[in-house]
């Protein structure tokens, strides 16, 4: 459908009462013509259809139309006129061959509100203009009305095609939807419910895809519509030969509205014969998955695979080496075929979670931070007759003393335990009972762990104190305990902060080296701490965290009295991953704990620091460098430090970050 689109605007002519003003002619006009029809079309809107000739004239294409309106008993005159009938009219050219092809309207009117109208038709000339009283009788040629009614319905569209998907399995569909009545130009959401009645009986399978509008479809100026187009995959249920129905429904109120059916359309499938896929691995980091090319009959004319992870597509080759990206996600890989008159067809290929070959997993986790560090206890010291040689305890609320408790207690071969300030957790008293340890070593002053506290624990062990004046002080006080043959070496962390000193903790305890408290920039606690180094015997420091953490002043201050190297990322997790890949060249079991949250990764440093592997610090997924690490380190275990509201049950499976 063509919108005429030269449009001459009315000029109005000075009545002078009782005289009759003309323009030019002084009779009544020739004009011959047609009102051929009146439509609603969807996305269009109403639209009129005719020709007009003047014969005085034949060739003029300035005539024009005067239109009125009658609805609900109503009629408006002269409403919209002066609409030019130039349009092109092949078939009026050929009834009258000297007037030309311009002699058609086309008549775009919009959307109006629902209802039923009345259009009335008149032609006039530009060679005669009369406004005088005798307008209509002597200057317009009545062409006729026509009835039409608008429907209630808020939009309007249609199914373009429908059928089977010739890019890959299931049935593809594609259309157009328009609000009918001026709603803002937007996305439109819809749903495509297909319905399948199948040949061998049985109840009829229904599936549905949502789709939303893609690309403007702008044929209508007044209200441009919005292009849609979907897959549904189907599956083994639905891959059957019968009648395929598929209806498509709009929101009308872009969302604020129930959806309405605009189209339906059906079509009769067959299935390819069945075909028996080769038996498939399970899906591991490392290894590649290949695509048979099945031989479907008949034979398709189009084929192709599809690897989904997690449902989505990643690759459409044939082949597909699973990378640590792929870890813990689901494969799903599908050999298709199409043919017209045929479902399009897809074979499972592989399915299932990928997984680290020879990797398991395991959780450390209680029902709060106290029973965690009992549990990673009880992994790192299981058989309960030796038990251990000195347990660390620390408090459970902060994070400060904890940190370089943790590779001290992992040196004196004992694990760190954590307790509430004011009291000994039943649980944590219960471990240290059941490891019988000679000496328990508390870390932090009487407002860290309380007197109450260290009275408890002296009931089942010697209690030794470390305290300073605060937990730089504190730090320094555990070193100069647990190291009293010096170390040649140490790791300095920020005290303000946990993430940096967590993974150092299981790297410092590995080397059998302290972690050391510094304020971020220099300080009296800067110049302690270089003392302690010193009657250490450190020959190296290693500095964790970024400028930000540890400063170039404070890491200047180091270096003028030993060797100082750096290890520090982008954030705290990529910091863990430097740490770790710089402390371990192998490792049997790692360790993972929040990134958001200290109380696990405290104990968890020691349990890790014994076991001789690293403790990454990691978010809501595994990060792709740290699942390298796990191969490069020849890991066969992982072990998940805390619930699953610190670390998600997909971190499980190693859900790797993408």
């Amino acid at each position: 459908m063509t919108i005429a689109t030269t449009v001459l605007i009315a000029i109005a002519a000075v009545i002078v009462p009782g005289v009759a003003a003309h323009a030019e002619g002084t009779g009544p006009i020739n004009l011959i013509g047609s009102f051929d029809s009146a439509r609603f079309i969807a996305g269009e809107g109403v639209v009129l259809t005719g020709w007009v000739i003047d014969t005085d004239d034949p060739t003029a294409t300035d005539n024009y139309i005067d239109l009125s309106q009658t609805v609900g008993g109503v009629t408006l005159d002269h409403f919209n006129e002066d609409f030019h009938v130039n349009a092109a009219r092949p078939d009026v050219a050929k009834a009258h061959p000297s007037a030309g092809a311009d002699h058609g309207f086309d008549w775009d009117l919009g959307f109006p509100s629902p209802g039923t109208y009345t259009y009335c038709i008149a032609a006039a000339s530009q060679e005669g203009i009369y406004t005088g009283a005798g307008h209509d009788k002597y200057f317009e040629k009545p062409l006729g009305c026509r009835t039409v009614t608008v429907p209630k319905q808020m939009v309007s569209g249609a199914l373009l095609s429908f059928g089977p998907n010739p890019a890959g399995p299931g049935v593809s569909y594609s259309g157009w939807t328009a609000s009918n009545y001026g709603h803002p130009t937007g996305t439109y959401t819809g749903r495509a419910t297909l319905t399948i009645s199948p040949d061998a009986g049985g109840p009829a399978i229904t599936e549905t895809s949502d789709f939303t509008g893609t690309s403007t479809r702008a044929f209508a100026p007044q209200q441009p519509a919005q292009n849609f187009s979907g897959v549904i995959p189907g599956d083994d249920s639905s891959n059957v030969a019968g009648t395929y129905r598929l209806c498509v429904s709009v929101n009308a109120q872009l969302g604020t509205a129930p959806l309405q059916t605009i189209a339906c359309s059906s079509v009769h499938l067959l299935t390819f014969g069945a075909v028996t896929v080769p038996p498939q691995s399970a899906p591991q980091r490392g290894a590649t998955v290949i695509s048979p090319a099945l031989p479907f009959t008949p034979a398709p004319t189009s084929t192709g695979t599809q690897w989904q992870l997690d449902g989505e597509v990643i690759s459409t080759g044939s082949r597909l080496t699973l990378s640590s990206s792929t870890v813990g996600h689901y494969l799903d890989g599908v050999e298709w075929a199409a043919r017209p008159g045929y479902v399009s067809a897809a074979e499972q290929l592989a399915a299932g979670v990928v997984s680290m070959p020879g990797v398991s997993t395991a959780r450390a986790a209680g029902s709060d931070r106290f029973a965690t560090a009992v549990e990673l206890s009880k992994q790192s010291f299981p058989d309960s007759a030796s038990g251990a040689r000195t347990a660390y305890l620390a408090s459970g609320t902060g994070f400060a003393d904890a940190l370089s408790a943790a590779p001290a207690a992992a040196v004196a071969g004992g694990p760190l335990l954590l307790t509430n300030p004011s009291s000994l957790p039943a649980v944590v008293a219960t471990e240290l009972k059941r490891l019988h340890p000679s000496r328990i070593v508390i870390v932090g002053g009487t407002s860290a762990v309380s007197p109450a506290v260290a009275t408890a624990a002296g009931r089942i062990a010697p209690v030794t104190r470390l305290a300073g004046a605060d937990r730089y002080a504190t730090s320094r006080a555990v070193a100069a305990y647990a190291f009293p043959h010096g170390a040649n070496g140490a790791y300095v962390a920020s005290g303000a902060t946990f993430p940096d000193a967590l993974s150092a903790g299981a790297a410092a305890g590995h080397a059998h080296e302290p972690v050391l408290l510094t304020t971020p920039g220099s300080s009296p606690a800067v110049t302690a701490l270089t003392t302690t180094l010193r009657e250490l015997g450190a020959t190296h420091v290693t500095i964790v965290g970024g400028t930000s953490a540890v400063s170039s002043s404070v890491q200047g201050a180091l270096a003028a009295s030993t060797r100082v190297t750096r290890l520090a990322g982008a954030n705290r997790d990529t910091t863990s991953q430097a740490i770790g890949s710089n402390a371990f060249t192998h490792a049997a079991t790692v360790y993972l704990a929040s990134d958001t949250a200290f109380p696990d990764g405290l104990a968890g440093s020691a349990a890790a620091a014994r076991a001789g592997g690293p403790l990454f610090v990691i978010g809501d997924c595994v990060p792709t460098a740290v699942i390298d690490a796990i191969a490069r380190l020849g890991a066969t275990k992982v072990v998940i430090v805390g619930g699953e509201n610190a670390l998600n049950d997909t971190i499980n499976r190693l859900y790797a970050c993408r």
